[in-house]
């Protein structure tokens, strides 16, 4: 394991199965300082640097939209209605004061959140206005606690001014200078998170120069070695749904590695995974693993250039093969999984069936997705077509919806285009193309939103694209299911990997050879964070990425072939 030391970057990847982290701290250290994140009094007239949503997330824009910059005797300001959110674009932090002027509208109110993160489990402070006073509440997931409330009289078409103080657990709320509320947390505080102000009423609220001050981090790349395993050809880097202590990697030939320290530590768990490989007959080709996210003590393994599905009961303590009905031997390698998060016994296997046939560089792949019924006892062939299968993902909102990604950045594709994604409405029985939008058929990654299974990112690129015709690689972006696709991050060679953050979704990283990317809004614009990896080495492809699922500044990767 490599880690950056006391810094606000550190990043994890599995070099020939080193494992590096990469992370965005949030401890104040000589790497931190306070600035000025974010100011708007709104008199250019343009409202640039700000997300506004609705109340699913939508964004929401143009005339129609219920956030919009007014003007009143030459002062301008913003307008809000109806139940929208309006979020300053900028990172989460831990400590800072937010200032900020407002006006209430007769019968109007509106939350302001801080320490905001928006996932699954939505977590906030929010601090309500209304014409009769204050309060201050937290939510986490489903839950709602009262933690302060104080009468004010909160006159309606008069401006007032908010000051908001956060240090550590600690919470102070100022109107008009004076202070309201005085609140420490002492039960699970929330120390770290992002702004935004949500109108609740349909009457209108007004918001002038708003400020806010932070943690402002200074990116480090200082690098240091921590242990992990040796290493060859990494592949998937996992987290466990449930325990974040418990993290897998894969590798040929060092098989199945786990972490029970959120990555300090490694240790293989290969008891039970008989197939062999390599030159001396010794290597455990492991190169594919999913968690089951209904029942996270079982997990999947699949082998590289060998028949091999393994699956263990006991959260990967020990395995038993479980292959009847895979009808090829040593030219199959599994490159992916997705397990129906609504049935654990329903689970499909992405592949790659080797042709032999070598293209400009590299073999031409053809491709394969194998389902089990029934827990893995049998399988059988749902589809086969000219382009590897790497990413199978089930709807968890409907089950009868299967996407599969085909293509990654060293295999061409037999029919020498690819495929692109596929979709399946029932349950994989007939598939189809959806690529609209889509200007790059070799698709090596596929990320679902954890919240919106609308929502789906593809990378893409190859080694060999331009011989296919392809001018470029990049990331894009469906908001329907995969009917349109949307060019959000361009680059002119491969991008390996795209994945989203659990605790805050609209944080998404992008990585590829050299390059590393990470967006704060969804995807829609993106933030160039430098070279990939540490200084003086050529770290190789980052084909595995996934974010720590507390803490949206750790990643960390599994990289395919360091050199």
């Amino acid at each position: 394991m490599i880690r950056t030391g006391a810094s606000k970057i550190s990043f994890v990847m599995l070099m020939f199965l080193a494992l590096l982290v990469y992370s965005e701290g949030k401890t104040l250290s000589q790497d931190v300082q306070q600035a000025v994140l974010f100011h708007d009094d709104f008199e250019d007239c343009v409202l640039d640097g700000w997300l506004l949503t609705d109340d699913f997330g939508n964004f929401i824009m143009g005339d129609d939209s219920p956030w919009q910059i007014l003007s009143s005797g030459g002062n301008k300001y913003l307008k809000g209605s109806t139940h929208s959110f309006a979020k300053p674009n900028i990172d989460g932090f831990a400590n800072g004061l937010l200032t900020t002027d407002f006006r209430l509208g007769s019968g109007s109110a509106f939350h302001l959140n801080v320490r905001e993160n928006t996932s699954t489990c939505y977590q906030r402070y929010f601090i309500g206005f209304n014409e009769g006073g204050l309060y201050l509440e937290k939510q986490d997931g489903d839950l709602f606690y009262e933690l302060s409330a104080v009468d004010a009289q909160l006159s309606p078409n008069v401006w007032h001014d908010i000051k908001v103080v956060l240090e550590n657990n600690n919470i102070r709320i100022f109107i008009n200078g004076s202070e309201k509320i005085n609140y420490s947390d002492t039960d699970k505080p929330f120390l770290f998170g992002k702004v935004s102000i949500e109108s609740l009423t349909d009457n209108m609220i007004n918001f002038d120069k708003l400020h806010i001050e932070g943690d402002k981090f200074i990116q480090t790349a200082d690098w240091e070695k921590t242990g992990g395993p040796t290493g060859g050809l990494g592949y998937d880097v996992r987290f466990h749904p449930t325990n974040p202590e418990i993290m897998f990697v894969t590798d040929n030939p060092s098989g199945v590695n786990k972490s029970y320290d959120r990555g300090k530590t490694w240790v293989q768990r290969n008891e039970g995974i008989n197939t062999r490989a390599g030159e001396t007959g010794d290597g455990i080709p492991i190169f594919c693993l999913t968690i089951d996210s209904k029942n996270p003590d079982i997990v999947w393994a699949g082998t590289q250039l060998n028949r091999g599905i393994y699956k263990s009961l006991d959260a990967g303590e020990t395995w038993k093969k479980k292959d009847t009905g895979i009808t090829e031997w040593n030219e199959i390698t599994f490159r992916g999984f997705g397990v129906d998060p609504n049935n654990s016994d329903v689970v499909y296997a992405g592949a790659e069936i080797s042709t032999g046939i070598k293209g400009y560089q590299f073999d031409k792949a053809r491709g394969k997705i194998y389902k089990t019924t029934n827990g893995g006892d049998s399988w059988s062939c749902i589809w086969e077509g000219d382009s590897l299968v790497r990413f199978v993902i089930v709807d968890p909102a409907d089950s009868d919806i299967v996407y599969a990604s085909t293509g990654i950045f060293d295999r061409e594709a037999y029919n020498n285009v690819g495929l692109g994604v596929l979709k399946s409405t029932d349950t994989g029985k007939t598939w189809r193309q959806i690529n609209n939008g889509l200007t790059n058929l070799f698709v090596g990654f596929l990320e679902m939103h954890p919240g919106n299974s609308k929502i789906l990112f593809a990378a893409t690129g190859m080694n060999e694209q331009y011989a296919y015709g392809y001018t470029h690689g990049g990331i894009f972006k469906t908001n329907d299911g995969g009917e349109t696709w949307r060019h959000v991050l361009s680059h002119d060679y491969v991008l390996n990997s795209v994945v989203i953050s659990l605790s805050d979704p609209n944080t998404v990283y992008a990585a590829g050879e050299g390059v590393f990317y990470r967006s704060s809004d969804g995807g829609e614009t993106w933030t160039d964070l430098g070279q990939w990896g540490p200084p003086g080495i050529h770290p190789g492809q980052p084909i595995g990425l996934v974010v720590d699922p507390e803490n949206p500044r750790i990643v960390f990767a599994n990289n395919y072939n360091k050199e």
